[in-house]
């Protein structure tokens, strides 16, 4: 009612929730609690680029004493999330979420870095824009970085798991060492947090629409290779017609290598 907002009539929680505490109201609105700042912010710069669609602030309150604490209501995306329609799809399906996934990467990759930082600056969020064109160490490196160091905690884990852990010990400190970073130049703008998740994905009569990038608390400036990574792990790599399907719609908007 302080919001000018109808009561809801359902009131339906977010599946496998993470940290914040989400609930969906009459599928059309979004209550979190558990928020902070640094949650509402990048919604707010994120609403003035249209590439990288993400829920609208409806009404956001840092310390509500009815509460105890602080809530935040948007808009819901329309769909779902790419992670839940993944798993009750078929083939023809997965292909079409998958093209328009690459799509809709491709958009917002092709943005100009300094428009976005030209933006962020105008409205008062330079802060929430990293760029690592200009830094020494780019998200990729930072990766490995952090898995050399947690070798000797893989390593015991291993040694209690696998049948022949010396020889998956050598391969991994083996690829680590030798593998060259990839790279998708030139840098775009990217999520910091590109889980299946953090995607919403809605079917018209034809296709899959891009609906809504979730979750993102700070902008990256980056090469995209890394949301690739990411990607590829978790799907792309498992079967050939997915790549290829990611990929027709990534070239839709943006250039990608023929030996991806």
């Amino acid at each position: 009612k302080h919001n000018n907002l109808p009561t809801p009539t359902t009131v339906v929680p977010e599946p496998r929730g993470n940290e914040k505490v989400i609930y969906h109201l009459d599928d059309k609105f979004t209550l979190q609690f558990l928020v902070e700042q640094r949650d509402v912010d990048p919604l707010h710069l994120l609403s003035h680029i249209d590439e990288m669609p993400t829920p609208e602030v409806l009404a956001w309150c840092e310390n509500d004493p009815t509460i105890d604490g602080a809530y935040l209501i948007t808009t819901k995306c329309k769909g779902d999330r790419f992670d839940l329609l993944w798993h009750d799809a078929d083939e023809n399906q997965r292909v079409g979420m998958l093209h328009c996934l690459g799509e809709g990467w491709s958009r917002y990759h092709s943005l100009s870095p300094d428009a976005v930082t030209e933006k962020a600056e105008r409205l008062g969020f330079s802060q929430l824009v990293g760029d690592d064109r200009a830094t020494k160490s780019t998200w990729l490196e930072q990766r490995r970085d952090r898995t050399i160091a947690a070798i000797p905690s893989i390593e015991a884990f291993l040694k209690q798991v696998a049948e022949r852990p010396a020889e998956l010990i050598s391969a991994i400190q083996e690829h680590l060492q030798s593998t060259e970073l990839p790279s998708l130049a030139p840098s775009g703008l990217t999520h910091s947090e590109p889980w299946a998740e953090h995607y919403i994905l809605e079917a018209t009569d034809d296709r899959y629409v891009l609906t809504g990038c979730v979750d993102v608390e700070r902008l990256c400036i980056a090469d995209p290779a890394h949301e690739f990574a990411v990607m590829a792990a978790s799907v792309l790599a498992h079967e050939k017609r997915w790549l290829d399907a990611f990929a027709a719609g990534y070239r839709i908007h943006r250039e990608l290598p023929d030996d991806l």
